[in-house]
Formats: structure tokens, sequence, C-alpha cells
């Protein structure tokens, strides 16, 4: 199953828990399959309604998903971990600070957070 980001960030004016009106839905379509939930992401950046605290707030939102579904959501796969030139995207601005890491090496709020509810989950 696929549940791209752009579904719940429309317009670039959505929050991070707007994904909770998707996940009803979710489980509903998938019915009682396993699935993971793969290239998910917020962007860092603030142009696109992103912003570090808001893509942290996101990764908390992608654990309670986790919480939500329980087993039936075998994994979670961030987009990318680091951020990628900016010629990787060629004009696809929105993704260029997908990345839970700036392209300069620098661990961000969400790279934190995710590292925080990991270790709780353990």
């Amino acid at each position: 199953m696929f549940i791209p980001s752009f579904l719940y960030c429309t317009r670039f004016d959505g929050k991070p828990s707007d994904i909770r009106e998707w996940l009803p839905i979710i489980k509903q379509t998938a019915g009682d399959t396993k699935f993971a939930i793969v290239e998910t992401s917020w962007t860092a950046e603030d142009e696109y309604g992103g912003g570090e605290g808001v893509q942290a707030d996101y990764v908390y939102e992608v654990f309670c998903m986790k919480d939500y579904f329980g087993e039936q959501l075998e994994y979670v796969c961030w987009f990318t971990e680091c951020d990628l030139i900016e010629e990787a995207f060629r004009g696809l601005k929105l993704f260029r600070q997908s990345g839970l890491i700036s392209y300069e090496g620098v661990e961000r709020e969400a790279w934190w957070k995710w590292v925080e509810l990991a270790e709780k989950k353990e």
C-alpha cells in the first residue's frame, strides 16, 4: 500500500496531525493485510508548509501510526535520511529538505525526535 504525503499536505497548508483523518481509511483499505509505510516525509523548508519543528511533529505522528495499527504496520521508512542536492530533484524543491539530516550533515529536530521515539519503542 502506498500512501503519498501529498494526500495530507495538499496545497501546502496541511499540518502533521492531519494524517489522523486518514488512519481509519488506511485501516479499512488494508483490511487484515500487513503493510508498510514507505517514502513518507515532511519538508523542513518553510516555503512549503514545513519547518524543523513541523517536521519533528510529523515524525511524532508517524510513530503514533504504529500505535494505531499495531502489528499490522510492519515498518515505516522515511523518504531520505539526508537532504540531497537540489539538482537531484530537477525542480521539485518541495523534497530538497525532506531529510532528517541537512545537506551539511547537521541533525534536525526531527532526527532527534525519531531517535527519542525509537528508543522508547525498544
